[in-house]
């Protein structure tokens, strides 16, 4: 079975939005504004977070965990 793979064998970001991909590739639910001390880290988690989301709905990327679904898709 081929391994999961993360945004350093994906794409080529600031360390922040790499952070940010890859809680989404691992299951994890949107950053939260509140979780962070720094509005930028945030900010730029969240553009990871959502640039792996573009992905899935392209089908640019797959899992093999499980996702819920809702009106705007289904993801992790």
């Amino acid at each position: 079975m081929e391994t999961l793979k993360h945004a350093q064998d994906l794409i080529k970001a600031d360390p922040s939005i790499c952070a940010g991909f890859n809680q989404f590739i691992n299951g994890n639910s949107t950053p939260k504004r509140t979780d962070y001390g720094s509005a930028e880290q945030w900010s730029l988690e969240t553009r990871g977070f959502e640039y792996a989301q573009k992905m899935a709905k392209e089908d640019g990327i797959a899992f093999k965990h499980r996702f819920k679904c809702d009106k705007s898709g289904c993801f992790p």
